[in-house]
């Protein structure tokens, strides 16, 4: 977390996320109940998430930069049962509840819950339950496992559901399509939240591999360069307008930042001047535009970059959002 510099292993992220799906356990979800979240890049954010997945419950994440109004229309279309809300936006998420005119056991991250749970409360669990734990046995793999939010363009937005089959399917494809290079510690960044696919697919794909996470709460461009020096990071994930801030920061003269192997950038069209400005400012980075859809569970095209033809092919077709990924087919039409 390089706002407090926090660290956290594996094991310990398992055992936490094991802690909160035991005490998950004690609210009673039934098959058509909804585990939400509202929170922004923490430590803790990626916790109640996994712990839903290993119950088997449907998870939704609303985003903290909306609206009242727009909370409101969300809650209407999907009403959790429980919502894991940071504290500074607690009060928001009451009042949304409210103009919703919905019920929802609140479980507050931080340190004053007002009359709803706490967060560590959740993570209060014996040795012994931790140890004996199990994951749910799915009876299909097509089962629901998240339902996430379209973007709204061809209207309001509507609830998607993405089973864990398709989600499991993109996650690999993230792991195995050569993104972090040949470095053998691998290290990943994005600044999205749970909200977005993207942030989705990053979350498992770096979870299932291994992979580290570097967490950062706001998107700062100046900041970035000494991120990705300090931590050595090998791939970095950006919306187009996350790069267009970068390109227009002043980028430190003596910053290294030779780990970075792929920029990564989806959500929308980079323009060929802002990718070559890019590779100016990232010499030896490969700027990859991903196309896909909340509706697929993720990327539909990339290029995979394990494949010398297709880098080469990022490289001189910057224009390109990449071939179909292994699963996916297209009709050309006139």
């Amino acid at each position: 977390m390089v706002d407090t510099e926090e660290e956290q292993t594996f094991h310990s992220l398992l055992e936490d996320c094991i802690r909160v799906a035991i005490n998950l356990n004690n609210d009673d979800f039934q098959d058509d109940d909804v585990l939400g979240l509202c929170t922004g890049n923490h430590k803790e954010t990626c916790v109640p998430y996994i712990a839903g997945l290993f119950l088997g419950i449907k998870i939704v994440a609303f985003d903290t930069s909306i609206s009242i109004q727009d909370n409101v229309y969300l809650l209407r279309k999907i009403t959790p049962k429980v919502i894991f809300v940071e504290q500074n936006k607690l009060t928001d998420v009451e009042e949304s509840m409210h103009l919703a005119d919905v019920s929802i056991k609140l479980v507050v991250i931080g340190d004053d819950a007002h009359d709803n749970t706490l967060f560590s409360d959740y993570l209060d669990a014996s040795e012994e339950d931790v140890s004996n734990f199990e994951p749910v046995s799915l009876k299909s793999n097509k089962e629901t496992a998240a339902i996430l939010f379209s973007s709204g363009t061809t209207g309001l937005p509507k609830g998607i559901c993405l089973s864990h089959y398709g989600l499991l399917n993109q996650s690999l494809l993230f792991t195995f399509s050569g993104l972090y290079g040949s470095s053998r510690q691998p290290v990943s960044m994005s600044f999205g939240q749970l909200y977005w696919i993207s942030s989705v697919i990053f979350l498992m794909s770096t979870t299932l591999s291994g992979i580290a996470r570097v967490i950062k709460e706001t998107y700062e461009a100046d900041k970035v360069w000494k991120i990705i020096e300090k931590y050595k990071v090998n791939l970095i994930f950006l919306s187009p307008f996350q790069c267009l801030d970068l390109n227009r920061s002043s980028k430190p003269e003596d910053v290294n930042t030779s780990s970075l192997y792929v920029l990564g950038c989806g959500g929308g069209p980079l323009s060929e001047k802002l990718n070559s400005s890019l590779r100016d400012l990232l010499p030896g980075t490969f700027i990859l535009q991903i196309y896909g859809q909340t509706e697929v569970a993720g990327a539909s095209t990339m290029f995979q970059m394990r494949k010398v033809d297709e880098q080469l092919l990022s490289y001189y077709r910057p224009n390109s959002v990449g071939r179909p990924v292994p699963g996916f087919w297209f009709k050309v039409r006139r």
